[in-house]
């Protein structure tokens, strides 16, 4: 709340914990270091840019995990869809 309310010092704690716990998360489901670190950096700047404006119907806590498990999926099927197969003939 006090985050929310503008207290820097709040602000970069609560920040802190949860960058840790999204790279907890990221890098189980993503082996590359480079991956997990992206998917945890646009995760962290979507909730920082919008976690003030919000009205929260779960906890923040279930929300910015919801931010991240979106961006996690997102990403996959963005790398995923950008590969294209040769036959194998």
């Amino acid at each position: 709340k006090q985050a929310r309310n503008g207290d820097k010092s709040s602000e970069a704690e609560l920040f802190k914990k949860l960058t840790d716990r999204f790279r907890v998360f990221a890098h189980r489901k993503v082996w590359s270091k480079y991956e997990a670190e992206e998917i945890v950096q646009n995760a962290l700047a979507t909730v920082l840019s919008e976690y003030r404006g919000m009205e929260f119907s779960t906890s923040f806590t279930a929300w910015a995990h919801k931010v991240l498990e979106n961006k996690y999926g997102r990403d996959r099927c963005l790398r995923y869809s950008t590969i294209s197969f040769r036959p194998l003939v």
